[in-house]
């Protein structure tokens, strides 16, 4: 059986993992992210995270209880505080040594009902990268998983031309194919918008490293969309409808149900077609010419040389930091 291909570096920042609705109070849930396998739990009214796996024999922590906020590991009780120590040892008894039974902890935030996780060694050196319209709107998710790699779905997501061809009975109906798209670079991000349509000041769409994404709507309107490698060909995005205009909230949740509905249409288009792209460029990759059109995808790459640090953008793996706590 063939493997899939390593992880590439990534990013260096927060990335979104799961939704905070996902995470029980009871038990953990364990999700594939970065090309491993991942365990979230709440300990405390707080997520906790680390990589799946008891440090004593291995075993997989999906679905296993959560006492007192501590993770319990299936095989054996012992039990985990929320930062990654080892509390006890059952079958040794109380007074047993606990050195070296440390989870590998991950530091992570929960806010705006979704759950980051810190992507680099070490102490976490920049901010959320959150959109204004987050805060203090109604809202509604859904998320979607994509058989391509994640650089590849976020392109797609860029790109403008694509609209009047594969959205041509959606959003893109009875756009012109010649869409002239400007840009210009942000401190960490890409702001994108068409002359035609929408000043520079505010932008169509907006990107976020590592992986947040806006489409401004209207001012009251707006799409967010989170991104994350499940593995090196799968790609797990997390999208939002935001609207400030129905506050009401039978009324807000019925109209966002709506929206996404819509939203779930155009993200099928866009399935289809990245899927297949994936299939091709992982035989072909030498088809893979930019035109004048693909400005946005070209300043994209461009922006990730300097965003990407290889030395320092990856998950770390053995590392066990303390937890950050919720608004922190």
């Amino acid at each position: 059986m063939s493997s899939l291909p390593a992880m590439p570096p990534l990013e260096t920042g927060w990335w979104v993992v799961a939704m905070s609705k996902e995470v029980p109070s009871d038990r953990a849930i364990k999700i594939q992210r970065f090309g491993r396998p991942m365990v979230l739990w709440r300990a405390d009214g707080q997520i906790a995270a680390s990589w799946d796996g008891c440090p004593h024999r291995g075993a997989s922590f999906e679905g296993a209880a959560v006492r007192n906020g501590q993770l319990i590991c299936p095989f054996h009780s012992f039990a985990f505080e929320k930062g990654g120590a080892c509390t006890a040892i059952p079958c040794d008894g109380p007074e047993a040594p606990r050195r070296g039974l440390q989870l590998r902890s991950l530091r992570v935030k929960e806010e705006v009902g979704l759950v980051w996780v810190w992507v680099a060694p070490g102490e976490a050196t920049s901010d959320l990268p959150l959109f204004p319209a987050m805060y203090g709107t109604a809202h509604c998710d859904f998320s979607a998983l994509f058989v391509a790699p994640w650089d590849l779905v976020v392109e797609t997501m860029l790109d403008f031309a694509h609209l009047p061809t594969v959205h041509a009975r959606s959003i893109g109906a009875g756009m012109n194919m010649a869409i002239q798209v400007e840009h210009r670079s942000t401190e960490g991000g890409l702001v994108l918008w068409s002359p035609k349509n929408t000043p520079e000041a505010e932008g169509e769409i907006e990107w976020k490293a590592p992986a947040s994404w806006q489409l401004r709507l209207s001012p009251k309107v707006v799409n967010v969309a989170f991104f994350v490698p499940v593995d090196a060909e799968n790609t797990y995005v997390i999208f939002r409808f935001i609207q400030s205009f129905v506050t009401t909230p039978v009324v807000a949740d019925l109209m966002g149900w709506l929206a996404n509905l819509f939203n779930r249409r155009v993200v099928s288009e866009d399935r289809a077609v990245i899927e297949g792209m994936a299939r091709t460029l992982r035989l072909f990759p030498q088809q893979d010419r930019l035109v004048a059109a693909d400005a946005p995808i070209a300043a994209f790459r461009r922006a990730r040389k300097g965003w990407l640090n290889p030395a320092k953008s990856k998950v770390e793996e053995e590392a066990q930091p303390a937890q950050e706590s919720h608004g922190s």
